[in-house]
């Protein structure tokens, strides 16, 4: 593939130390070679912390970002604010994502704002065909749960997405909230 721009990869976290250094091992062994790594650390008191910390140190594709625990929306959104891929893609800090996640998401990315790929329990692939939609069918697929589903993770975004749109502060199913304004 030839040369991809960078690319921001935000990973909030909040007391996940038992999976943590897994999720960071998995992102560090990508073959993607142009990604930066922010790490949203949302007040953890189960040594998430160090964990990120340890990681930073060792890895300059890695940056930290510390907040007091205002929830995932907030992190999400601090993730985005120093972000400074022209591509973002999610990464929930007890998951696992294949060597080929970030290259194969881009890959898919061609002329659209955003790709998507199912995935299955906490291990992350990229096994999709690449397919076109409009905006009118990506939201006819989110809303009938048919190919998009409402997590933001398992996509890549165009950064220009979030120029105007961000995560809703303090409620529940914020991935549900800021799709369909996304798309």
């Amino acid at each position: 593939m030839n040369h991809i721009p960078l690319i921001s990869v935000i990973v909030p976290v909040y007391n996940t130390a038992p999976f943590l250094d897994e999720c960071l091992e998995s992102i560090a062994l990508q073959s993607c070679d142009n990604m930066e790594v922010i790490l949203i650390d949302d007040g953890s008191t189960d040594g998430s912390n160090a964990i990120c910390r340890r990681r930073v140190e060792r890895d300059g594709r890695f940056r930290l970002v510390e907040c007091d625990n205002c929830g995932p929306s907030v992190a999400r959104n601090a993730g985005i604010d120093v972000s400074r891929g022209e591509y973002v893609t999610f990464v929930d800090s007890d998951d696992v994502i294949a060597r080929d996640y970030v290259t194969r998401l881009y890959a898919m990315m061609a002329d659209a704002d955003m790709a998507v790929t199912r995935v299955g329990g906490k291990m992350r692939h990229c096994d999709s065909e690449p397919l076109i939609m409009s905006r009118d069918d990506a939201m006819k697929s989110l809303l009938y749960q048919d190919g998009i589903d409402s997590s933001v993770s398992g996509k890549m975004f165009a950064r220009h997405l979030f120029d105007e749109e961000r995560f809703t502060p303090g409620i529940m199913y914020e991935d549900l909230d800021i799709m369909p304004r996304i798309i």
